[in-house]
């Protein structure tokens, strides 16, 4: 009699978990599309303007992309999205294992074509932050999503050459705004802008050599750009949203520098989301701090 009641009870709890998820999974929307990270969510939202292609991004506010790790409900999204876009498999290395382990075939690399940077054997994932390679993954995005949502091809092909005349205006304002400056060095958090610095001739020199912005700072690394940001007369140094910015601030103090907060767009904040901020204003945004630390004339 124990015995049955188990089952009985067993069985009644399954069939209440079952109907709980079901009515679950009901509630929960169903996207088109999922991306891995706030650039690539940038780009495909401009390529998918106008379609009625539904995008979700994995990545929340406030959270960074180095350390963030999809959660079940990330699994969730993509495996019911008829696309999911990431930006590197070794920037994200859970992208290809996740997807080859939910079975979805439908997945899209960003950034194929793209001439990395590779610092002492280590590769810099910070693609993004180039016009020329934004219109490379924005290629790439759109390759995938005319594949896979064929009755919108004529739009996306036409949001590409917008998002292509977009980025060559802004190629074209970088090389002028940078091209006349009194400073050729930077002082950044971590080394983001490796692309940047190389096709605009100068110099990023970072407190944390690692590509990671949470790495600690040695005090022999401290003193050495303190004595150097002295000694060249640099006035600002620059933090990053979103990320502790109390070593930056340490080196300003003892240094007698202003900090500034350049964007690597590798987290976000909730109020630029829901006022779809776009890539190209957060670059533009840069470029004004860039020129004002390098001492840029007209």
């Amino acid at each position: 009699m124990r015995l049955i009641k188990a089952v009985i009870f067993f069985l009644s709890l399954f069939f209440l978990l079952y109907l709980f998820f079901s009515f679950t999974r009901e509630k929960e929307p169903v996207y088109d599309v999922v991306v891995s990270s706030y650039p690539i969510y940038l780009i495909t939202m401009e390529l998918v303007d106008g379609t009625g292609i539904s995008v979700y991004l994995m990545l929340p506010p406030g959270m960074n992309s180095h350390t963030y790790e999809p959660s079940f409900f990330d699994s969730l999204m993509i495996a019911r999205a008829r696309l999911f876009i990431f930006t590197d498999e070794n920037f994200e290395v859970w992208a290809k294992k996740l997807s080859a382990g939910i079975g979805k075939k439908e997945v899209a690399q960003a950034d194929l074509g793209i001439d990395y940077i590779y610092t002492e054997g280590v590769y810099d994932p910070h693609v993004w932050l180039l016009p020329q390679n934004a219109k490379l993954m924005a290629r790439n995005i759109a390759g995938s999503l005319m594949a896979y949502f064929p009755e919108h091809q004529d739009k996306i092909s036409v949001n590409l050459m917008l998002f292509y005349e977009k980025m060559d205006s802004l190629h074209d304002e970088y090389s002028r705004g940078l091209s006349n400056c009194n400073k050729t060095e930077i002082i950044v958090l971590h080394p983001a802008y490796g692309y940047m610095s190389r096709e605009y001739n100068f110099v990023q020199v970072p407190l944390v050599k690692s590509f990671e912005p949470q790495a600690e700072v040695s005090f022999s690394r401290m003193k050495e750009l303190i004595d150097s940001t002295k000694s060249k007369g640099i006035k600002y140094v620059f933090s990053e949203p979103l990320v502790s910015s109390a070593v930056v601030h340490s080196l300003a103090r003892e240094a007698g520098a202003e900090v500034l907060e350049l964007n690597p767009m590798e987290s976000y904040l909730k109020e630029d989301f829901e006022k779809r901020v776009e890539y190209e204003t957060h670059m533009k945004n840069n470029l004004v701090l860039l020129r004002k630390a390098l001492e840029c004339g007209e």
